[in-house]
């Protein structure tokens, strides 16, 4: 519990000082008269005044603020804040999401420098989907694949990104099969439920065990990264799927995993956690122990690290999106929408699996405040936004009747959505 609370504190408070950083560091720029600056919340520590503006470390080390001077009509000072122009004032509210975007950038950047890209370490195919693409062309399970339109793979993901790359052209895969080599022809199909270009493959996963969170089921039983499982609940597993599919039809439900380490049988009882997980556009209670997949490493380069960080945040930036407007279409069930419970959850969770896992997690959410932040709500800066392009359009200010009921709407709202959130992350805890 109290790494959890660590976790969820560093990362949010990081994540909310540099959104507030944004703010300072635009309105400075641009003109804007900043009062002060704060790291962290609450009754200041010490400050010092620099230029007109105080900078001052807080008691709560929670975030921070920024005050900039002339908020309001009536405060009646010098580059005051609502005096200035329309697109000055839309980019200092911009900045805070904007710096969040950056934070996750960078974050990713790091984390795939330092610590390389991980990899499906194989080209086999263990599962071929009926009606996919890939089963008309003619491949089958086994098959192993050893290029992609003269394109020589290594990896699973260099078969995978071909394809996304491919944007639905047709894609040769050269493939060796029982010692000869053939090649077939598939054309890739979007599928909404992935986001992105299909061929309906899988690739061939064994049951040896890659990682093992920290505290987890898995590990408490005695499980360590290399143990091969061979049955889960009396049911013999050879493939990763097969096993993954006993465990999480347990959730609550003391089973039996059997394992190899070294030639050795070893076995335990375990209770998979029960949690809720996103299955298709609704939640579904399912069991976890808290293993993952081994995976390679493939180191990359500052420059490559920096296309692969980008790509990350775009891909990240799109699931987020696509989320959200699923969630107003009703596309998406709400109950996949978490809270503060389960964002401190995640946290500590992916501190146990690790540093790059916490730092990913990071990046996401750093991703999640960009967006969230954008949404035409006050007090969030995308309901300031709102505001001040209606002034724009009608080039006059909105009266503060009407900037005040609009406030008031927009915070009766989050509250509203505050409580679901919270209503969703009790209901969680009541699932495990």
């Amino acid at each position: 519990m109290i790494l959890t609370i660590i976790a969820a504190g560093i990362a949010l408070s990081l994540s909310v000082l540099t959104h507030e950083l944004g703010h300072l560091l635009v309105g400075k720029l641009l003109g804007a008269r900043v009062l002060k600056f704060s790291a962290g919340l609450g009754p200041k520590i010490f400050g010092v005044t620099r230029n007109g503006t105080e900078y001052c470390l807080s008691w709560i080390p929670f975030g921070g603020y920024v005050k900039f001077a002339g908020m309001e009509e009536s405060e009646n000072v010098d580059n005051a804040f609502i005096s200035m122009a329309v697109w000055r004032r839309s980019l200092i509210m911009f900045s805070g999401p904007l710096f969040n975007l950056l934070l996750a950038f960078l974050i990713f950047c790091v984390v795939i420098y330092g610590f390389g890209i991980g990899v499906i370490k194989t080209t086999a195919v263990g599962e071929v989907y009926p009606d996919s693409p890939a089963a008309a062309a003619g491949i089958v399970i086994g098959d192993s694949v050893i290029s992609v339109s003269g394109e020589t793979v290594a990896y699973w993901g260099d078969i995978e990104r071909a394809i996304q790359e491919s944007k639905g052209q047709p894609l040769d895969l050269e493939v060796m099969r029982e010692g000869k080599e053939y090649v077939f022809r598939a054309v890739p199909v979007y599928d909404d439920t992935f986001g992105g270009w299909a061929l309906g493959l899988e690739p061939a996963i064994g049951t040896e065990v890659g990682e093992v969170m920290k505290e987890s089921p898995a590990h408490k039983a005695g499980l360590r990264p290399g143990d091969m499982v061979t049955s889960v609940d009396g049911i013999r597993v050879n493939k990763w799927d097969e096993m993954v599919a006993v465990i999480h039809a347990s959730p609550g439900k003391k089973i039996e995993i059997e394992w190899l380490r070294e030639g050795q049988k070893m076995s335990a009882e375990i209770v998979p956690k029960s949690q809720l997980v996103a299955s298709g556009n609704n939640a579904e209670k399912v069991g976890l122990i808290g293993i993952l997949m081994p995976f390679g490493r493939k180191r990359m380069s500052p420059v490559g690290s920096i296309v692969e960080g980008w790509s990350r945040t775009w891909f990240t930036l799109q699931r987020i999106v696509l989320f959200v407007f699923g969630l107003f279409t009703r596309k998406i069930s709400p109950s996949l929408i978490g809270g503060p419970a389960a964002i401190a959850k995640l946290a500590g969770d992916s501190l146990r699996w690790g540093p790059e896992f916490f730092f990913n997690f990071f990046g996401f959410l750093s991703v999640n405040l960009f967006v969230l932040n954008l949404i035409p709500l006050p007090p969030l800066d995308g309901g300031q936004l709102v505001l001040v392009a209606f002034e724009g359009v009608r080039r006059k200010p909105l009266s503060k009747v009407s900037r005040l009921i609009f406030a008031q709407i927009g915070f009766i709202l989050l509250v509203m959505a505050m409580i679901y959130v919270t209503f969703n992350d009790l209901m969680r805890w009541g699932a495990r």
